[in-house]
């Protein structure tokens, strides 16, 4: 697992590229920018190694959610123009922040 203070930051740059705050992230509202974000999130840092509870007590959601959210991005990023966009954007952002770390 990485660096445990990187975790926060990827998180609010993520939030910050794509337009929403982490309050809203952490929302229990279900509108689709905040749930594209929340499921890219989630995917993120489970490739960082992060266990499902853990992502869910910084995303404020409970394990399963987090589980469903991996599941629904396997099955948007094959068909959902607009998610595949906001996944890419948050790929060249994690391009960068590991070419600066280095």
């Amino acid at each position: 697992m990485k660096s445990k203070c990187r975790i926060p930051r990827i998180v609010v740059k993520i939030c910050k590229t794509l337009d929403i705050t982490t309050k809203e992230l952490r929302s229990r509202s279900r509108r689709q920018d905040f749930c594209d974000v929340r499921k890219i999130i989630c995917y993120v840092l489970r490739a960082e190694g992060l266990t499902f509870e853990h992502i869910g007590r910084i995303i404020k959601h409970d394990h399963s959610t987090v589980i469903y959210n991996l599941k629904e991005y396997d099955l948007m990023i094959n068909c959902n123009r607009d998610f595949k966009h906001k996944v890419s954007v948050v790929n060249k952002l994690l391009e960068n922040e590991k070419a600066s770390d280095t």
